[in-house]
Order: structure tokens, then sequence, then C-alpha cells
């Protein structure tokens, strides 16, 4: 019952977003498909701390064209099992990807992040992230991610879902625009306690402006080892 009950939320939300964008009078243009290859590693250092650590590597057009570079340490301060808060920072170095006129060609963003995540009922992880980015010029960022993973069977192989929501902010943080949204699905294979593979397809959609979007399918695999 728990299984299904998560399904129906997940769904809801991912239908949601999508009924979203599908209004007639919005142009919407469709991506290439993007190749994006995660490393996440973490460092337990006692039962209240940790360290994090993510290198980015997505390309656009199925390998084909450079898209973006990203490395994200940061240190996790665990309040109990089913809540922490983190705070990392992150480096981009983007190149431009057809037909996305963002990022701006060989700009680099450094931002700095606070993080929240509680793991809630029905196997539920709620992750609230808070960016501040230093780019072109300096921006807010609010993100929140509602993940649900689950074993198949009683093997190694177990499901992998998330749907995430990007909010531009203003000076205040205050919302003003939703600017994306991800929508994952993928497998998993438990490699031994510490290190497991996954690979999986997500579903990016940008607002560029009021009536401009873009839809992006990227293929994701992700390697996670934890020491």
């Amino acid at each position: 019952m728990r299984i299904r009950i998560s399904l129906i939320l997940f769904l809801i939300g991912c239908f949601g977003s999508f009924s979203y964008s599908q209004d007639l009078d919005d142009d919407i243009k469709f991506d290439q498909t993007n190749t994006w290859f995660f490393l996440l590693n973490k460092v337990k250092i006692n039962d209240k701390w940790s360290f994090e650590n993510e290198l980015h590597e997505r390309a656009g057009a199925f390998l084909s064209q450079q898209g973006t570079f990203l490395w994200r340490p940061s240190m996790s301060y665990h309040f109990n099992t089913a809540s922490s808060a983190s705070l990392g920072y992150s480096l981009l170095i983007n190149e431009p990807n057809d037909p996305n006129p963002n990022p701006i060609a060989h700009s680099i963003e450094n931002n700095i992040w606070e993080q929240f995540q509680w793991k809630g009922k029905w196997n539920l992880i709620h992750r609230f992230r808070q960016e501040h980015r230093w780019s072109n010029k300096f921006s807010n960022r609010f993100r929140y991610r509602i993940t649900w993973t689950h074993p198949i069977g009683k093997g190694p192989i177990f499901v992998n879902l998330f749907n995430e929501f990007w909010f531009n902010q203003k000076s205040t943080l205050i919302p003003k625009k939703w600017s994306r949204n991800w929508t994952y699905m993928g497998l998993g294979y438990e490699l031994n306690h510490s290190s497991n593979l996954q690979l999986g397809y997500m579903n990016q959609l940008d607002f560029i402006s009021e009536n401009f979007k873009i839809v992006t399918p990227i293929v994701q695999t992700t390697l996670v080892h934890n020491f």
C-alpha cells in the first residue's frame, strides 16, 4: 500500500508539471538527447558529521557537445537518521547547448548553498536547497526535490524516482519565477554495501521566458561510492 501511495504522489507531481508546460500559446523547442555522468561520494566522519563530493560531466547532443562540468563539495550535520543540514559550494564551467541560449559560452558560475533534507512518510525524501550564485551577475535560486527509492524484490536492483522544482528569487529571497523542472526515473544496482550504479532517464523543462520553453531529454549514469 505504501509503495502505491508513493508512486501516486510522485506521478501526480510529474503530470502536474508536464501539463503546466503544455500551454497552447507557448513556443516549445526540443533539445537533442543529452548524456550526463555523475560521481557521488560521501565520507562519514562520525555519527553527526559527513563530507560529500560530486563531480558531473554533462554532454549535449549525445556525447558530441561539451555542456557543463560541475564540482560540488559539501559538509553535512545529521540531526538524526532522518534529517540533516548541509553547507556547500558549487563550481560550474558551462558551454552553450543549442537550442538553449543559456548558459553563456565559456561562463563560470560559483555558488554557495544551504540545504535541509528530511526523510518523511512513505519513504519519501524531501530536499530544500537555497543557492547564492555568482556568474555574470549575482542571483538567488531555490530548489525543492522529492525522491522515492525502493528495492525491487529482495535482490540488488532498486528503483529511484525524483521530481525537482527550481525557482528564481528576488533579492528578498521571495520566489519570482519557476525556472526549471527535473523529472527522473532510473534503476540502480547495489555493487556492495557502500556502492551502487544507476542508469536513468530525466526530462528537463526550462522556462526561458514567459512563452518560450525548452524540453531536454537526458540519459544519466550515476556511480555512488561512500567511505
